[in-house]
């Protein structure tokens, strides 16, 4: 069985401007990426690994496999209630 879950979300935003995309958690779906001793996904030529938390949010790097570029980026998710 595999669980599987991708975001593609297309959406134009002009300078200076902002869009808010809602989205619906389902939690009886099981979402969590399993990840091994390396802290990396990979497939499609490209492998994202898993370097730290702290403040700022979830770090990770991004492996371009034909080109061999590293890609370094973080994030965080909030969610708001209304």
């Amino acid at each position: 069985m595999v669980n599987d879950c991708d975001l593609h979300i297309k959406t134009l935003v002009s300078a200076q401007d902002f869009v808010l995309i809602k989205m619906h958690y389902n939690a009886a779906v099981d979402i969590s990426a399993k990840l091994g001793a390396s802290n990396a996904i990979s497939g499609n030529g490209e492998g994202i690994i898993y370097r730290k938390y702290d403040d700022v949010g979830v770090h990770f790097d991004l492996l371009k496999d034909t080109s061999g570029n590293i890609f370094t980026f973080s994030f965080d998710i909030m969610n708001y209630f209304s």
